[in-house]
């Protein structure tokens, strides 16, 4: 066990699988929480104030000097420590119901705005690209390409997918090669924890499509890469390649540095893209195929309305909302009229 000294109120105890400050924090905060203490902390010392209880001034002074370098939404995040310190300290939550905080970060969020950077998508066309540009005959080319076409289709985070680091590796949180069924309709895969299935409470099985081109085929690639990568004693990560006649995890980083590499090869902003864009990219695709956003929104496992901000509608599906409106108002006007709107 990791003993990270801090003050009493907050001491934080850390195992490779979750940590406490008197209570309990996902192991995943850690560092967000840290990092979000010391700016707090580092604030209070230039000001010359103990940092609780804070005064409901100095906490407006804070405010403004989070917003001198941060976004709005991390201003937001950085204020949660301000929370946690208060109440592991016995006092009350000073950002709750306080109408000069909301009132000031209401004016941090106008001056600042409150817009999202995206990721951009991965589409098939993007696809196609990177595909004609692998080797199928090099081990971390093929994994690669399976790990891309089942994110596609299964809509995973790359948590859910690859492990962190080969040392962190833990087979009750990260995919192996036993939670992959193959079945005459396609591949199944069988998750046990992910962002928001953190205590185990359920069992996500998500099933993957069997399409006639073994290349784009989930299901296909799947199964060959589970045929050909070397098989070892005891629980192991899915996506694995052979590097020197030895078995490798493949890792989040590796994996987001090789997508990278590869779409600035092809001309694409490389900065733009991330492991999250395979997620965003099948939602829109499965948008495009006019699959009601219930369903997409269970194929991806959201448990919040955040999958909206992956379905933006393309032009195309715009235009045909459009043109479909545009029919429907002749049909009403000029009843018989069986003229079609012309598309735009």
């Amino acid at each position: 066990m990791i003993i990270i000294q801090l003050p009493h109120h907050c001491r934080v105890n850390l195992t490779r699988k979750c940590y406490s400050t008197e209570g309990t924090l996902l192991h995943l905060l850690l560092l967000t929480y840290i990092a979000q203490r010391q700016s707090f902390l580092q604030f209070c010392q230039k000001v010359s104030i103990p940092p609780v209880p804070l005064s409901q001034e100095n906490l407006g002074r804070y405010i403004a000097y989070l917003s001198r370098r941060l976004t709005f939404s991390s201003v937001r995040q950085y204020l949660n420590a301000v929370r946690l310190m208060h109440l592991n300290a016995g006092h009350s939550n000073p950002l709750e119901n306080n109408w000069y905080v909301a009132s000031i970060l209401k004016g941090v969020k106008r001056v600042k705005g409150n817009k999202s950077e995206q990721k951009l998508p991965i589409t098939l066309d993007i696809l196609k690209m990177l595909v004609a540009r692998l080797d199928m005959s090099n081990s971390l080319d093929r994994v690669f390409w399976t790990v891309c076409i089942v994110a596609f289709y299964s809509f995973f985070r790359k948590s859910n997918l690859l492990v962190p680091n080969i040392a962190s590796f833990d087979p009750s949180r990260h995919l192996c090669t036993s939670d992959v069924e193959f079945q005459s309709e396609g591949a199944v895969l069988t998750v046990r924890w992910s962002k928001v299935i953190q205590f185990r409470e359920r069992t996500l099985r998500i099933p993957l499509p069997k399409l006639r081109n073994p290349l784009f085929c989930p299901s296909t690639t799947l199964l060959g890469h589970c045929l050909t990568c070397p098989s070892v004693q005891g629980p192991t990560p899915l996506f694995r390649y052979v590097e020197n006649g030895t078995p490798i995890a493949l890792t989040q980083t590796k994996f987001v540095s090789k997508l990278r590499h590869s779409l600035a090869d092809l001309g694409f902003p490389a900065d733009h893209y991330s492991g999250h864009s395979f997620r965003r990219g099948g939602a829109q695709f499965a948008l495009q195929c006019d699959l009601p956003v219930e369903l997409i929104k269970l194929q991806g496992d959201w448990n919040s309305n955040a999958y909206e901000r992956y379905l933006q509608p393309s032009y195309d599906l715009r235009r045909k909302v459009a043109c479909t409106m545009g029919s429907h108002t002749m049909s009403f006007l000029e009843p018989g009229c069986t003229d079609q709107v012309t598309d735009v």
